[in-house]
């Protein structure tokens, strides 16, 4: 049985933890919605899910 070197836990919920952060701080920073809040939120929440799915397959 070969040991594997990664942290399978660690790496599945890296790019999701961005996503929670960047949720988090759209939804409950202000009760205004704007576009300079709106585009930083999509952009990081679509590296977060691109991180997470890269990770997911290289394990």
């Amino acid at each position: 049985m070969a040991i594997k070197k990664t942290d399978e836990v660690t790496d599945l919920f890296y790019g999701i933890t961005f996503v929670l952060a960047s949720a988090f701080s759209y939804f409950i920073g202000s009760e205004t919605f704007s576009l300079a809040k709106t585009i930083p939120f999509i952009l990081i929440s679509l590296w977060g899910f691109r991180l997470a799915i890269y990770l997911f397959i290289r394990i």
